[in-house]
């Protein structure tokens, strides 16, 4: 499967549109993963750093910091989810199955099953939801990415622009 793989030595460019209630901005996501980690800086159109993702967490000026475990970030970025045990079919429609990994977090993601990859990925977690919904090509990464804050309602759009591995 040349999918994007949720481990080894990559870097990620994408262009990035932040709302934050009725405001909203553009600037850049430059991300670098490797086996020890990954690290992540949001920039806003003038290259000033807005925030930055490092030891679990994001964080920066004016938002509420966002905790998310790094293997996680990696698989939600890849437009995969590989948890923590077996998922169970929760059920079908059409092409897509929805599978759910039960848990301290639990985690629903709807499998567009003939072209064997997500359309969507919602982890319920005690401070907050996020979702995730994946469109464009994904050769090997999603060409986008919708991230939702379900708890802020926060939103970050992100459309691929180069990747390097």
């Amino acid at each position: 499967m040349a999918r994007a793989e949720a481990r080894g030595n990559a870097r990620l460019l994408y262009e990035a549109h932040v709302s934050r209630g009725p405001f909203g901005m553009t600037g850049t996501l430059a991300v670098q993963e490797s086996p020890g980690g990954i690290e992540a800086t949001l920039s806003g159109p003038f290259g000033d750093a807005i925030a930055r993702y490092s030891d679990g967490a994001l964080q920066g000026n004016g938002i509420r910091p966002i905790r998310i475990d790094p293997e996680e970030l990696r698989w939600l970025l890849a437009g995969i989810w590989k948890g923590r045990e077996a998922p169970v079919v929760a059920g079908t429609s059409g092409g897509a199955a929805l599978l759910r990994w039960p848990g301290k977090d639990p985690v629903d993601g709807v499998l567009d099953v003939a072209n064997g990859r997500f359309k969507s990925v919602k982890v319920s977690r005690a401070e907050g939801a996020i979702a995730a919904t994946y469109s464009g090509e994904a050769a090997p990464w999603p060409g986008q990415i919708d991230l939702e804050d379900l708890g802020s309602g926060n939103t970050l759009r992100l459309k691929l622009v180069a990747s390097e591995k």
